[in-house]
């Protein structure tokens, strides 16, 4: 090997070692102006576990998230099951009652009477006006209203069915859509302890 050659191969080996020491130091440099860069980490989501019966509620399609009245959702599911009552003194609960109760626990309201006192006492609105909390009045096997549910919202809502017991439903079911006679509003005040019931 000549005299040029060690030279060449000596200057090969020098700038490989700069090149490979110099790695660390471009990264020392670079890294805390790619660290600015980095995104920050998202708030946290959504708490489900506010809501009683949140996996239940999504199984159902029924919509709760961030902005669910929360109160109403968490009442409602405590009475989930409970059978139906079809006379007076009979354990379990009716639809005005669960309608009654639910307002109750949920809102500290004083509903009183029937399905059709609660529809006479209530706003009327269309049912493109629905939200979570409104009542729906049916007239199943009458000429009169004779029941009522409380709207959950995706068309879902909750009564004390006379087959089921307190359980969920869909308004675009044959049975209900056909019977379906009325939406009613009760004007609360869902963010706060106190609620106005508009008689």
């Amino acid at each position: 090997m000549t005299k040029n050659s060690n030279k060449t191969e000596n200057q090969r080996v020098t700038r490989s070692i700069i090149g490979i020491m110099g790695i660390p130091i471009m990264l020392f440099i670079v890294m805390p102006f790619t660290a600015n860069e980095v995104p920050e980490k998202p708030e946290p989501g959504f708490d489900t576990t506010a809501i009683k019966g949140y996996s239940f509620y999504r199984a159902y399609s029924v919509p709760v998230n961030e902005l669910s009245d929360t109160a109403l959702f968490n009442t409602v599911y405590s009475f989930i099951g409970i059978p139906h009552r079809s006379k007076a003194g009979a354990r379990g609960i009716d639809c005005s009652g669960l309608v009654k109760r639910v307002f109750g626990k949920a809102y500290g309201a004083q509903l009183s009477g029937s399905s059709r006192d609660l529809l006479r006492n209530s706003q009327k609105i269309s049912r493109r006006e629905l939200m979570e909390g409104d009542l729906l009045f049916f007239k199943l096997e009458s000429n009169q209203v004779n029941h009522v549910g409380i709207y959950l919202g995706n068309g879902k809502f909750v009564h004390s069915s006379s087959s089921a017991g307190v359980t969920i439903n869909d308004t675009s079911e044959v049975y209900y859509q056909k019977r379906l006679y009325q939406a009613g509003r009760f004007m609360v005040t869902r963010a706060g302890s106190e609620m106005n019931i508009r008689n």
